[in-house]
């Protein structure tokens, strides 16, 4: 456990710094000014160092300056009120009377977002205990302003050099909400904390994380370089939240990052993908979709999994068609060319995963990772149909896509509460296009031709009989099956740019369904994921 000195300047508020380090993962020891000399810090060896408040000034800091001079080049170094005033003092401010006195009170402070204040609301309140303060007109060429009051009073300073950081005021405060935050990120940037645990903090305290934070904070949870207790707060705190697309990015390259890699020697591919999480039964759209756009001409790389909140996932209908579901790269490829569709089973491609199954399991919602899943294909496709089971998802998972750089996409929600284009109830959109602007929208089944049905009509019991329903569709049975597949693929095929508009995709899709081209695409798939071509 990494160690944090906190030198006492006889202040009561040392303790509550001491406490929120120690609830940060930091094994805390604690000297008072006069207590201990430069050799004993040094046999001590900290990996970092805090400076508590305290009475008077630097003068009376005792060893405070001292430690700064002597140690701050390489040990991070965090001055909290009188600390934060050693600091100006050490370097060549100077340390005066402060314009109004600040005991008890607290302020809008506004930051510039860098190091201890990244993932930190400007402004903030931030509660203040001070009658001097470091003069704005005296801080020399070395240190930066890093925040301020609306009447320009200095509220933190850092080294340009240095890993030497101040606040003037009270982080350690219960009325200064960010504290912790400020002080999980001192301690992340000192090495001392791990990202995931200033990740949970930051979340807890109602800030959110760039997608930097978010994929180191999540590359950690994939690591398993966590606690079990601390890997399920997090999920949980970011579920209970909202997840930002920020974050949604961040986890996605996090994951990336961690993937089996998938070469399909540059050919631009489509995913048709639900998050999961509807509860509707319904048998398999996106899995209908993909199979129809890849018979229209669209490249496919399906990525997919078995059923994790439904009744029958993308693996367990292709595996009931006979297809072989966790193909090699090579196998890939040799899909890809035969059929135009590729399978990437989640699983194989994702090994990591497998270290939260049971956590998964055990907390039983959906989390952020059902989020990531669709975004996280290995093949990193140009084109994405996205289906979320809840509006306030459509935006985020929108401008994450954006963030990852897709060239079209669109992420749809039915206001029934299907992941995909409903044929119950009209359908929420967002379309995203690499460089534009997100466009949203609504359609509703009968603008287009289609019949509103019942939800009933496209449910199953059990994986055989999504697999039964799904076949019945793609080899011409008209209906309620047909006509959803029919809509969804159209969405697929226009997306994928093999169509103008979705009407002309719904067409589209409706005459590869008809010509059988959509069931020899299943027979070209099994029989390439068997080696046969």
């Amino acid at each position: 456990m990494a160690r944090v000195l906190v030198i006492d300047n006889y202040d009561s508020f040392t303790y509550n710094l001491v406490h929120y380090i120690s609830e940060l993962g930091a094994e805390v020891t604690v000297r008072r000014n006069d207590e201990i000399d430069l050799p004993g810090v040094r046999a001590m060896a900290p990996d970092a160092i805090v400076i508590s408040p305290g009475p008077g000034g630097p003068a009376q800091a005792g060893i405070s300056t001292t430690l700064i001079s002597e140690l701050g080049a390489d040990t991070p170094i965090l001055g909290v009120c009188l600390g934060h005033q050693c600091i100006a003092a050490v370097f060549g401010a100077r340390i005066v009377r402060a314009p109004r006195l600040m005991h008890g009170k607290t302020s809008p402070v506004i930051h510039d977002s860098k190091t201890i204040f990244a993932g930190v609301p400007t402004p903030f309140e931030a509660m203040r205990y001070h009658s001097l303060i470091v003069d704005p007109d005296s801080i020399p060429e070395t240190l930066e302003v890093s925040a301020r009051t609306d009447e320009g009073e200095v509220m933190a300073i850092r080294h340009r050099r240095y890993p030497i950081e101040g606040v003037q005021f009270h982080p350690e405060s219960i009325l200064t909400r960010q504290g912790k935050t400020i002080l999980a990120n001192f301690l992340a940037r000192s090495g001392v904390v791990t990202s995931l645990r200033k990740a949970f903090f930051t979340i807890v305290e109602g800030g959110q994380l760039d997608a930097g934070e978010a994929e180191r904070a999540i590359g950690e949870l994939l690591d398993d370089q966590a606690p079990e207790s601390l890997a399920a707060g997090f999920i949980v705190a970011l579920k209970l939240r909202g997840e930002t697309a920020a974050e949604l990015a961040g986890g996605v390259r996090a994951m990336r990052a961690r993937a089996r890699k998938v070469d399909l020697n540059e050919v631009k591919v489509l995913d048709t993908a639900g998050t999961g999480g509807d509860n509707a039964g319904t048998f398999n759209i996106s899995t209908g979709a993909a199979l129809i756009a890849a018979a229209a001409g669209v490249p496919v790389a399906k990525h997919g999994n078995r059923a994790f909140s439904g009744r029958s996932g993308a693996a367990d209908a292709l595996e009931r068609f006979g297809v072989k579901i966790d193909c090699d790269p090579d196998g890939l490829r040799r899909c890809l060319r035969a059929a135009n569709l590729c399978f990437i089973f989640a699983p194989a491609y994702h090994p990591v995963l497998a270290r939260l199954a049971g956590l998964r399991r055990a907390l039983a919602i959906r989390t952020l990772f059902n989020l990531m899943a669709p975004l996280a294909n290995p093949a990193r496709p140009a084109y994405q149909l996205v289906g979320v089971p809840d509006r306030r998802l459509i935006r985020p998972v929108a401008e994450a896509l954006n963030a990852l750089e897709v060239e079209h996409a669109m992420v749809v929600h039915g206001l029934d509460g299907l992941d995909e284009l409903s044929l119950c109830a009209p359908t929420e959109i967002a379309e995203v296009r690499r460089g534009g602007e997100i466009r949203e929208y609504q359609i509703d089944p009968a603008s287009l031709g289609l019949t509103q049905v019942d939800i009933s009509a496209l449910t199953i019991t059990d994986a055989a009989d999504a697999a039964k329903k799904l076949r019945e569709a793609l080899a011409g049975g008209a209906g309620p099956a047909q006509d959803v597949l029919a809509l969804n693929a159209g969405a697929a095929i226009y997306v994928g740019g093999k169509a103008k508009s979705l009407s002309e995709g719904i067409a589209i899709a409706r005459e590869v369904i008809i010509s059988g081209r959509a069931l020899e695409t299943v027979e070209k798939l099994r029989r390439a994921s068997h080696g046969e071509f």
